[in-house]
């Protein structure tokens, strides 16, 4: 290594992160045209690492592609099957991308911010990126611990709707007391 080099640091695998390096890997017909994206539980207080994202593609029959991430790395990318609820379900839209401003990490420092949810041990978060009830871009965050007299077991403690724009709660059903 040459004197006075730093070595770059890898890119913590937020939501942007993987959109853009989603983006650069799937087809040109489906690049930017994204329905959602789900990560996986995190590890204790940290944000998701696996992500999973759905693309509108028009020439598939149910209408998405879904590619799965580890990290920065593109894994698997294939059609679901069933997900979106039979024949009788609205075809998928893109989200609206300019207005989704607030990236994964913010989001799961605003959910380990909420109030009780500091005292609880290990906590998790599933996050997921989607069209809220009006159309607009909405994070669902499940927010996980595991219990105090068994850590091998984990609870879900609930659910807050964070606005992809700013940030802000929707809708909280978070019950950080009822962890034992």
């Amino acid at each position: 290594r040459a004197r006075g080099v730093v070595p770059a640091q890898p890119v913590e695998p937020t939501a942007f992160a993987v959109l853009h390096q989603g983006d650069q890997d799937v087809a040109e017909g489906v690049r930017g045209r994204v329905v959602r994206i789900v990560s996986g539980r995190s590890a204790d207080g940290q944000s998701p690492t696996n992500w999973a994202v759905s693309y509108f593609n028009p020439a598939l029959p149910q209408k998405l592609l879904e590619v799965q991430f580890d990290g920065l790395k593109m894994g698997r990318a294939y059609e679901p099957r069933g997900v979106l609820g039979g024949l009788f379900r609205a075809t998928p839209q893109p989200l609206d991308r300019t207005r989704v401003l607030v990236d994964s990490d913010e989001i799961t420092r605003i959910i380990l911010r909420q109030p009780g949810v500091e005292l609880l041990p290990g906590a998790m978060t599933e996050l997921e990126l989607t069209a809220g009830e009006r159309g607009d871009p909405v994070w669902k965050a499940g927010l996980w611990t595991v219990r105090r007299r068994d850590a091998k077991q984990a609870v879900r403690v609930g659910e807050v709707i964070l606005s992809a724009a700013d940030g802000k709660v929707i809708s909280s059903t978070l019950k950080p007391a009822v962890v034992k």
